[in-house]
């Protein structure tokens, strides 16, 4: 097993950080702990400002953002260690991607991680919105 392997999972981010050269330089800085996968869907609308469908992000065809009206965030998070006693035997389905299986991994220690399912559900403010509903 690697290191990568077992260390604890985070929701990080990568920015560009100039070092003391003068040099321009990759940073990851991390986040929060134990974030394993996180999964966002948007809500479109095609009509008056209500949800019609939900859409997974896919680079190859990017939303109109006009009609976007609120994000599901959906995270797994696991354990920052594992419970040798412990199998996680549960099949997680996040956000309609294929589900995440821990005891089918072929490391043997993924699935002695404790996991938890967290969803949220936030409304966007739409300025097009705003203005056909006569607020802006």
């Amino acid at each position: 097993e690697t290191a990568r392997e077992l260390a604890p999972t985070f929701l990080s981010r990568k920015f560009l950080k100039m070092d003391s050269g003068g040099a321009m330089k990759l940073e990851t800085e991390d986040l929060v702990d134990g974030v394993e996968r996180m999964m966002l869907r948007f809500g479109v609308s095609n009509t008056i400002g209500e949800v019609d469908h939900y859409a997974n992000v896919d680079p190859a065809s990017p939303l109109d953002g006009d009609g976007v009206q609120s994000v599901e965030v959906t995270l797994l998070i696991r354990s920052a260690t594992y419970d040798v006693q412990y199998t996680d035997e549960k099949s997680y389905n996040l956000a309609g991607n294929p589900p995440v299986i821990p005891k089918n991994d072929p490391n043997p220690n993924k699935a002695r991680y404790r996991r938890l399912v967290s969803f949220a559900s936030i409304s966007l403010r739409n300025p097009k919105f705003l203005v056909r509903g006569g607020a802006g």
